[in-house]
């Protein structure tokens, strides 16, 4: 099977996704004579992607190959239906094509495309979904879906089973009502905040920003950027430290936690700038810190005394992970890769502090993927930790459990969000009974609950972005209680 980018619109990342999802689908289905010799990337009308038969090639249009495993694993469900009779056109009670456009074709041409759309989500959202139905008592996984692990995805087996439910207390701290807080750390048993904030009207004193609709004029000129010192057990705010930036520039900035003194720094277009809030006296310090690329603002990271870890992308330098030493500003590339001939790199997107290791959850192509890394000796273990649906947050409490939340697809319009406990010991996954019944959102899969997870004093917390009745979202602290081991 070979990939062939018609007009070089594809990174390699991006066509190793398209492979990925050709092993996938013959390995989930155990077919592997599927008479597809590749896939042209190329053209920018027409259909997204399209099967043509037997023996030729899948075709994904250039501008779409952002999601060409999806499209890769669309076509391939087509390409299997065709090759094994059309064996979903056989059963109209099942997939009646009701949802699919009627200009798309016949009835026997919508059914066809409806038995695609649900395949091409692969077996792990499905699998996990029986799970929780089998656990909560409810009916979410539809026939479609049930109709395609039957008979497509015969050869899947979930890495690890969803056991039942386990009491995961979950207790939402108030916190500062302030509503320009965009980034949340936490550092020496404190939440740290950055806030865009404004001079009162009638003096200089520090308050939150007015709503837009009432700046005075030129007010926009005068917010500022402030550091709020938060404790996260009562939500009220110790301090505030204002940097010395205003207006749009605030925009730029990022913040990194760790054990102490946390890290704010300014990715400016043709700027670079790094401060350390030293907590014991609330001063600012600048420190030394590498140039950054034109897109080179730290995505993830964390600290411990004067080193970091974090995602970044420097001038004239490849990889996306360095240490950084800030006495020197020196960076050194840290290569996290999946052991293949390729070697494609991982991009971190969590990198969590575990005393002697660094425990990182980040993205390889389509997949998550987590590991632990000794920063001495550079070297890494994967985890397995596969669980189907989408892990959208991870946080590892001890050797053994990790926390995480999972998105997972029930149908077309509901988006179910699962918090769940992994134990290695016991070989599978346990849910928050919340999960069954307060963690819907049904029609609106845009708006679900975005946890990230971060560790003070030992005890995981999360922040959450919920929906509101009014189709807004609000920002939550959530002190999380797991049972112990």
């Amino acid at each position: 099977m070979v990939v062939w980018d018609l007009g070089d619109r594809a990174s390699d990342e991006q066509v190793y996704e398209i492979y990925d999802a050709f092993w996938d689908f013959a390995a989930f289905t155990g077919d592997e004579t599927l008479c597809v010799p590749g896939v042209r990337i190329g053209g920018e009308r027409g259909a997204l992607a399209r099967y043509w038969g037997p023996g030729r090639w899948l075709r994904i249009r250039g501008d779409m190959v952002g999601r060409g495993y999806r499209f890769a694993t669309h076509e391939m469900c087509h390409a299997w239906d065709h090759e094994h009779g059309h064996p979903s056109a056989e059963v109209p009670e099942i997939f009646t094509g009701e949802e699919i456009a009627l200009d798309y074709g016949n009835e026997v041409a919508r059914r066809k495309e409806s038995f695609a759309q649900t395949c091409e989500h692969g077996p792990q959202d499905v699998a996990l979904m029986q799970g929780v139905d089998e656990i909560c008592g409810t009916h979410r996984t539809d026939e479609r879906q049930r109709w395609v692990m039957e008979e497509v995805y015969t050869q899947w087996q979930p890495p690890f089973d969803v056991l039942g439910t386990t009491d995961i207390a979950l207790e939402r701290v108030s916190l500062p009502a302030y509503p320009a807080l965009w980034s949340w750390v936490s550092a020496g048993g404190e939440l740290i905040a950055l806030a865009l904030m404004g001079p009162a009207i009638d003096g200089d004193a520090l308050a939150p920003p007015l709503a837009p609709p009432r700046y005075p004029s030129g007010y926009g000129e005068r917010l500022g950027c402030v550091l709020l010192r938060v404790d996260p057990w009562s939500g009220e705010e110790i301090e505030r430290v204002r940097l010395p930036l205003v207006g749009t520039e605030c925009r730029h900035l990022h913040l990194i936690g760790g054990d102490r003194d946390p890290l704010v720094v300014l990715a400016a277009e043709h700027e670079t700038m790094a401060w350390r809030l030293r907590q014991g006296d609330n001063r600012l310090e600048q420190v030394p810190f590498p140039a950054l690329g034109w897109a080179g603002a730290p995505d993830a990271g964390v600290l411990r005394g004067d080193r970091a870890w974090m995602t970044l992308e420097l001038e004239d330098r490849d990889g996306y992970f360095f240490e950084v030493d800030l006495t020197t500003g020196e960076a050194d590339e840290l290569r996290l890769d999946d052991g293949s001939d390729e070697g494609q790199a991982i991009y971190p997107v969590f990198v969590q502090d575990l005393s002697e290791q660094l425990f990182i959850y980040g993205i390889l192509g389509n997949e998550a993927r987590v590991l632990t890394l000794d920063p001495e000796s550079r070297r890494g273990v994967s985890l397995d930790l596969e669980c189907g649906g989408t892990l959208e947050a991870i946080v590892q409490l001890d050797e053994d459990r990790f926390l995480a939340s999972i998105s997972v697809r029930a149908d077309n319009d509901e988006l179910l969000m699962v918090l769940a406990l992994m134990d290695m010991q016991e070989g599978g996954w346990r849910i928050s009974p919340d999960s069954c019944e307060s963690e819907w959102y049904s029609g609106r899969p845009d708006l679900r609950s975005a946890r990230r997870f971060m560790m003070i004093d030992g005890q995981p917390w999360s922040i959450e972005d919920r929906p509101t009745a009014d189709g807004t979202e609000q920002r939550y602290l959530t002190r999380v209680t797991v049972p112990s081991p």
